[in-house]
């Protein structure tokens, strides 16, 4: 069966990138261009259908003022005529929302990474010059600091992504392809997706949506009817192209929340890690394998070193297949953490993710033998990158 998307499109939406010369530094065109507002809600219906919903119309002139243009530069040299190195500025272009009225700003990680200048633009066009508070590779977010003093700006308010529902209206304000402030609606189409951070480990619970993104929309909010940010557009998935096909995807608000409380915390972002690959186990494939259990999280692969090594765990030793499908089988099956059942690899990653590196977490495990035993498993900090391919099984 081929994939349903050819690629997922994350430093693209990122945005524009813009070459030029230093010799002759010029923003990009996009940054004059005439400022558009698209209303591009499809079927949704318009009009307030919650207390406290708000029309479009009133969404954006309330709230698009929070949002800002991102421009992160990264210099670099070419070999120009004679060998001599000529300087080279690389510009990535995306969105921003401001957080607070201290200064913070919310945009994505791909957007400013490796920049060693980062501005902002207001809706009145002045720009501001930013600074990097920090980044968390792993859920694709950064956080700038701007001083405001003395300029007109809007703050949007981080509501809970927990109350989102699959079908309620949701709005984009953004820069896509540089035109500033722009605005697309439409609806949340699933819930609990998943998408590969840039250092390549998973985010959860992502909101998709068919809401118009496209290149410039990173780091954007993602606005419930009342105004509220539930999330920050991030990725959009293409099928040949690599522009807007109705399908993007969006990190939740409650990802955002508690990311930027431990960066301002601490200067970074924590994600505890038990060190397996895993897969869920469903009931055919407990069948076939003969255990008490019907659904948990197999463990494909203990990776050495790390905290289910030192636990004991092991994983799969060989194949077998159910249907057209091979499985790798043979290692334990996690039934529970703690008290809390876990049905899927999905619920071990978010139980995991409940608790803080150093918690010690006791796991119910069903071995090849079918007999059960507990072990206690000390959660470790997350590598800065897997220790193998995205493309494998799901990682806790």
């Amino acid at each position: 069966m081929r994939a349903v998307f050819s690629s997922l499109i994350s430093a693209a939406i990122g945005g524009l990138v813009v070459f030029y010369a230093m010799s002759n530094f010029a923003p990009p065109a996009a940054k004059t261009a005439t400022q558009i507002v698209r209303t591009n809600v499809g079927s949704v219906d318009s009009s307030p259908a919650e207390a406290g919903a708000l029309t479009p119309q009133a969404i954006y002139e309330r709230y698009s003022g929070a949002v800002v243009h991102v421009q992160a530069t990264v210099t670099s040299s070419y070999n120009g005529f004679f060998g001599m190195p000529v300087p080279q500025n690389q510009v990535s272009t995306g969105s921003g929302f401001i957080v607070s009225s201290g200064g913070y700003v919310v945009t994505n990680a791909h957007v400013v990474q490796d920049a060693q200048n980062i501005k902002v633009q207001l809706a009145d066009k002045v720009e501001i010059p930013a600074k990097l508070v920090g980044v968390d590779q792993s859920t694709d977010l950064a956080f700038l600091k701007v001083d405001f003093s003395g300029h007109d700006f809007k703050v949007l308010k981080l509501g809970s992504s927990q109350s989102v529902k699959v079908g309620q209206p949701v709005y984009a304000i953004g820069n896509p392809l540089g035109l500033d402030r722009s605005m697309s609606g439409g609806l949340v189409s699933a819930l609990n997706r998943a998408i590969t951070a840039p250092n390549g480990f998973p985010i959860r619970s992502v909101i998709q949506t068919d809401a118009a993104i496209n290149p410039g929309n990173s780091g954007g909010p993602l606005l419930s009817s009342k105004g509220e940010v539930i999330g920050v557009t991030a990725q959009i998935a293409s099928e040949g192209s690599s522009g807007n096909i109705g399908i993007a995807f969006a990190i939740p608000s409650d990802t955002v929340k508690k990311v930027f409380t431990e960066i301002k915390q601490s200067g970074k972002a924590s994600h505890a890690w038990i060190g397996i690959q895993g897969a869920t186990l469903f009931p055919q494939l407990a069948q076939s394998l003969k255990v008490s259990v019907k659904e948990g999280a197999i463990v494909i692969a203990v990776l050495r070193p790390g905290p289910a090594e030192t636990a004991g765990l092991k994983g799969a030793d060989h194949t077998i297949k159910v249907g057209q499908t091979s499985y790798d089988v043979g290692g334990d099956i996690i039934a529970k953490l703690g008290n809390v059942k876990i049905s899927s690899m999905d619920d071990l990653i978010a139980e995991v993710n409940r608790f803080r590196v150093g918690d010690e977490v006791k796991l119910t495990i069903v071995g090849a033998d079918n007999k059960s035993r507990q072990v206690t498993v000390k959660l470790e900090e997350r590598p800065q990158q897997p220790p193998s391919p995205p493309s494998q099984p799901q990682m806790p």
